[in-house]
């Protein structure tokens, strides 16, 4: 009796303990597969996220190589598919990259131009499964400040998970449904532009396009700028260095600070290039390897060599000595410090019109070795005229004529073998041939003071004998003297 009691007491535990086993193992069971469910919808939504991160790079890059166009477009908001800018996706020049997130959502680009015209662009999807509220907070907050969504408790607007922003889903062209993502790109702008130089203008942000610091490129070349501006800060020079060398502007002047040569050459570096310049002052010396055109005055304050062609569209000044190897042509005066040295056999200075040579004292023509001064010469036939007096300090040389010949001008001098000859009645003729009486010559002379009545009267020599200066008529001619008027006298030769 007692052991049939017994056993039944021990039934009863055992049924009790198995009841409380089973309800603990179903707990557990349920507990994993919530969190089995959990950790699956976590991946998914980071898998997502992550997606949708990338996403917006590529449109961002797109965006801001593309911000002129979209300006223009958007009135005031534009779609773009995902297909016209999926492209600059990291990783996706081949179109690899898939078209849909885990949920089978689509992406699409929104831009709206605000009214001050600052471009607001957000990447949202479309289509698709509709994602949960609890994984839309969730893959918001995955993506940051830029992530945001459009839930089921706010279906009119596209919102920030820690409510960072919101915009009317009515500005980005209507809504993409509830259960949407979104990536503000302004917001990604906003919070990156004092960090990031970005290699495409931003409309509304050119500080993203600025420096801030000295931008050292490490012995790397900076190539393909279609310009450089060079600005210095307030009160400094602004310089472009090139190792010992440098190039600055100050005041708006510009200075090259070199401590050896400058040179200008051809891109090679094979061939010395031209240099055109407006007026140009040269503070020493200055060799040139080549053809040289300046078009404006041009002033060289020391010794300058130019081994081609020289053009100065102005005036020339050198204070120095100046070697050209070439033809020089100044449009204007040449002034020079110093000598000009013509050291090819045959150099010539050429006017096709009047001439002035002009010397404060004394002009010197100095041919060397017994050589002469030849006017006419060279192919052409000028004379040689003199305003004032002519001194010579030998002799003079008539040229050589024939007695009888005829002669055009009376007072012409010249010579034969037996001596001098006169052009006196239009024929040559011998001084003993000259009828007796004959003047010769002539000279006003004021009676005031005793000085040739200038400028209305200039000493006309006799027979080439300038009498008056020297007090003495050629042989056979006597010195006289007329009385003119007004204490004017009238000096001549007669011939005895």
């Amino acid at each position: 009796m007692f052991k049939r009691q017994a056993a039944r007491r021990q039934r009863g535990v055992i049924s009790i303990e198995a009841a409380i086993v089973s309800a603990l193992v179903g707990l557990t069971l349920a507990g994993i597969g919530g969190w089995v469910k959990y950790d699956g919808d976590f991946k998914n939504d980071r898998m997502a996220a992550d997606n949708l991160a990338l996403v917006l790079q590529g449109a961002q890059s797109w965006f801001n190589a593309n911000t002129a166009t979209i300006a223009a477009a958007a009135n005031p908001s534009v779609n773009y598919a995902y297909n016209v800018w999926s492209g600059s996706i990291p990783g996706n020049a081949a179109n690899s990259f898939s078209s849909t997130n885990i949920y089978g959502q689509t992406y699409t680009m929104r831009v709206y131009k605000e009214p001050s015209g600052q471009l607001d662009m957000m990447v949202v999807t479309l289509g698709g499964s509709t994602i949960p509220d609890g994984s839309l907070t969730r893959i918001s907050k995955m993506l940051g400040g830029a992530g945001g969504y459009v839930s089921n408790a706010a279906p009119g607007v596209v919102q920030n998970a820690a409510a960072g922003w919101s915009m009317p889903v009515a500005n980005i062209g209507g809504s993409p449904g509830v259960g949407h993502l979104a990536a503000a790109a302004f917001f990604a702008n906003a919070a990156q532009a004092n960090d990031y130089l970005y290699r495409h203008q931003v409309s509304g942000h050119p500080e993203v396009n600025q420096m801030s610091t000295t931008l050292d490129m490490n012995k790397n070349s900076v190539t393909n700028a279609a310009g450089v501006s060079v600005v210095s800060n307030a009160g400094q020079d602004a310089a472009v260095t090139m190792n010992t060398s440098k190039i600055l502007d100050n005041g708006g002047n510009l200075y090259a600070r070199t401590n050896g040569n400058l040179y200008v050459q051809n891109v090679a570096g094979s061939a010395w290039a031209p240099m055109t310049t407006g007026a140009q002052t040269q503070v020493g010396d200055q060799l040139v390897y080549g053809s040289r055109h300046a078009t404006g005055n041009d002033t060289v304050d020391g010794f300058q060599q130019v081994n081609g062609s020289q053009q100065v569209n102005g005036n020339s000044t050198t204070i120095g000595s100046q070697q050209i190897n070439g033809n020089q042509q100044v449009n204007g005066q040449i002034t020079t410090y110093g000598s000009i040295n013509l050291m090819t056999n045959g150099a010539s200075v050429y006017n096709p019109n009047t001439m002035y040579l002009s010397a404060g004292q004394n002009l010197y023509l100095n041919p060397f070795g017994g050589n002469r001064v030849v006017v006419g010469g060279g192919g052409g036939n000028g004379q040689l005229e003199t305003t004032g007096r002519l001194f010579v300090d030998e002799y003079l040389q008539p040229g050589v004529a024939s007695a009888g010949a005829a002669c055009d001008t009376p007072g012409l001098v010249g010579r034969d073998g037996n001596g001098s000859l006169f052009c006196n009645g239009g024929r040559w003729q011998s001084a003993s041939a000259v009828p007796s009486g004959t003047t010769c010559g002539g000279v006003t002379i004021n009676g005031n003071n005793g000085r040739p009545n200038d400028p209305a009267s200039t000493e006309v020599p006799c027979m080439g004998v300038a009498f008056w200066q020297n007090g003495v008529c050629p042989s056979g001619f006597y010195y006289a003297s007329v009385f003119a008027a007004s204490a004017l006298w009238h000096y001549t030769c007669i011939k005895s």
